[in-house]
């Protein structure tokens, strides 16, 4: 199953710069390594 997101011409225009410079193949791998960078620099709220 698919999902539009609607995005401001600025972030479009953000992730297709990131999708060219790092290689992907879809601003779906852009987004998903951005949520993982994202979780991983987020500090721990639970200790």
């Amino acid at each position: 199953m698919t999902k539009q997101l609607k995005v401001s011409d600025t972030v479009y225009d953000d992730l297709d710069e990131l999708k060219h410079e790092e290689g992907h193949t879809s601003f779906d791998s852009v987004l998903r390594t951005l949520l993982l960078h994202y979780r991983h620099v987020q500090p721990n709220e639970q200790e």
